[in-house]
């Protein structure tokens, strides 16, 4: 617990600056933490015998958010050739071919990389994204926090130690620190905004932290790495931030 304090007091302040800085710093920080993600997703899955093209597709995932960035983020038409490019990088390995290796490699780049092309697009106005990283924030911690003092009854067999307490918790607090922020903010948030985003970060949020315990589960890792002392892997740190943020693009850009 310590470690994990100790940590968040240094990596939350600088992930704030780099969210309100915006521009080359917002984008230098998705980029390696997109990176790391890809590196720790594809790793787990050797234990299992899985060999993804994980240079390759590392690479793709740095070019892809560095055109997105620089020609804008409609280009997403280049992500379909690069997916073409890594299936035929498949045909001609040498070693460990398998039809799963292809598969997981472009995978890895829907499930991490995509999110994070989202946000670099959100990131035109800086708000939306320290909105969102902050409800992110407070539904990972009040979940774990509520499920710790709380929890009682088992939420999933997929992650043993989530509480049906603590989902309630994090998803309750994560929809009242959003009505917060819209009374603190009314001129930006709005109550609608508030309402539907504190309820896909409180419920999908939750899924997406399953969802890459169920990962863990299956390729019988504990952390995704040890990259963070107290903290696992960078993966671990962000798996509800990347599973929300197509839901809430698709929001902030075509419904709000």
């Amino acid at each position: 617990m310590l470690k994990r304090i100790l940590v968040s007091f240094v990596l939350i302040p600088l992930t704030l600056i780099a969210i309100i800085k915006g521009e080359v710093y917002f984008f230098s920080m998705s980029l390696i933490l997109s990176t790391v993600c890809l590196w720790e997703f594809y790793t787990i899955f050797e234990s299992k015998n899985f060999y993804s093209l994980k240079t390759l597709s590392i690479l793709v995932s740095l070019l892809f958010l560095t055109i997105s960035y620089v020609h804008g983020p409609q280009n997403m038409i280049y992500f379909l050739g690069f997916i073409v490019i890594i299936i035929s990088a498949e045909i001609f390995r040498k070693e460990k071919r398998s039809i799963i290796n292809p598969i997981l490699s472009v995978f890895g780049l829907i499930y991490i990389t995509v999110p994070f092309y989202l946000m670099i697009a959100l990131e035109k106005d800086f708000r939306i994204v320290l909105f969102v990283v902050v409800l992110v924030w407070v539904c990972d911690s009040s979940a774990y926090f509520t499920g710790k003092f709380f929890g009682k009854r088992k939420l999933s067999e997929i992650s043993p130690k989530k509480t049906v307490e603590g989902a309630i918790g994090g998803f309750v607090l994560t929809v009242v620190v959003a009505l917060i922020y819209h009374y603190v903010q009314a001129d930006f948030i709005t109550l609608k905004d508030a309402l539907v985003c504190g309820i896909l970060i409180g419920s999908f949020g939750q899924i997406g932290d399953l969802f890459e315990s169920m990962l863990k589960r299956f390729t019988e890792v504990k952390d995704s790495s040890q990259i963070i002392p107290g903290h696992g892997g960078v993966l671990d740190r962000l798996d509800s931030l990347i599973f929300v943020v197509p839901l809430l693009y698709i929001y902030f850009s075509f419904i709000r």
